[in-house]
């Protein structure tokens, strides 16, 4: 045994600096006495761990900035009442009724999703591929591997939004910038026409609901109409009291009838409106661009914890062994 390991053992003695709670002091011993040790053990774990990242993909990422045009218009006093119908077929709950709530879930529906793996790209000047061949070249077309590339392709694709100004984020990390930036802009011209279905769709139920209910409105208002029409045909003296009185009920309930004959009309007008006037399309902020700073690995990152973690490895190693060898003394003894 060296001198400087015997230094180190005899820091605890028989045992009695730990049980004295002197365990601090010893591992500032243990620690001051391989400080070279420790030095050798951080500085090969953090290169080594760096190495690493030089045989990792690089990653870049290409984002676009979307709003919803009703967003825009929010101060005309124009609602959208095909908003929380077109979440409703997801299955999504919007109580703000603010449509950004909804791209997240149609950017990772499968079906849209699907739509996008399958549209060709052009990398390098090659001949254009599909996405799904781009991201997987031993892509078989079996569900089994579809289900695998959706997931793949969820894993790079992010969807964040502003809550203040209700902007949307759509990026994509891939290892080519130019597929990135083409396949972000992909993703958005298809959310559009996914979002704009779903609102038209929605849009188109709630016009023949109010078709329908005016069609009930205006026959009960008819028959109301001609109530008071015979009543007063049959009674042409209402001075009395009681004539006065069924009168003014009958052309109360006209009234009413007629009210809300007009208010189904009004709203038929506006959901019309809506729908030629496209209030739920999408307004792209900024296109994707390709951006050539890789975003994947972080070697500084790496670096920090490949100092961290070779530094507390080897002071794990050096405490195992001064245990082992007092084990081994103590057992000697």
């Amino acid at each position: 045994m060296s001198t400087r390991d015997e230094i180190t053992d005899g820091a605890r003695g028989d045992g009695s600096a730990g049980e004295n709670g002197n365990d601090l002091v010893f591992l500032t011993i243990l620690l001051v006495r391989h400080f070279r040790f420790l030095l050798l053990v951080t500085i090969i774990g953090a290169v080594a761990i760096t190495a690493l990242t030089f045989l990792m993909p690089k990653m870049y990422r290409a984002s676009a900035r979307i709003v919803p045009m009703s967003r825009l218009g929010e101060g005309s006093g124009i609602q959208m009442p095909s908003l929380l119908g077109a979440s409703s077929l997801l299955g999504i709950n919007l109580n703000s009724g603010d449509p950004s709530s909804l791209f997240s879930a149609l950017l990772h529906n499968n079906q849209l999703v699907n739509e996008i793996l399958d549209l060709p790209f052009a990398v390098d000047g090659r001949e254009p591929e599909t996405l799904a061949r781009l991201i997987n070249p031993e892509f078989d077309g079996t569900e089994e591997a579809r289900s695998k590339l959706i997931m793949s392709f969820s894993r790079m694709l992010h969807v964040g939004t502003d809550l203040d100004n209700g902007i949307t984020t759509v990026a994509v990390e891939m290892k080519d910038p130019r597929l990135a930036a083409d396949v972000v802009n992909a993703c958005v011209q298809k959310l559009e026409a996914h979002y704009n279905g779903l609102s038209r769709k929605r849009a188109g139920e709630t016009v023949a609901f109010l078709d329908s209910r005016i069609e009930e409105a205006e026959t009960v208002l008819q028959e109301s109409e001609d109530a008071l029409q015979a009543f007063l045909e049959t009674n042409r003296d209402t001075s009395s009291p009681m004539l006065q009185l069924k009168r003014e009920r009958l052309a109360r309930d006209v009234l009413m009838k007629k009210e809300l004959y007009i208010s189904l009309s009004s709203q038929l007008e506006v959901t019309r409106a809506e729908v030629y006037k496209n209030l739920s399309s999408i307004l792209v902020v900024d296109e994707a661009v390709p951006i050539f700073r890789k975003v994947k690995p972080k070697r500084p990152l790496f670096l920090v914890v490949g100092v961290v973690v070779s530094f507390i490895g080897g002071v794990l190693f050096l405490v195992a062994r001064s245990s082992w060898r007092q084990y081994r003394r103590y057992v000697q003894d």
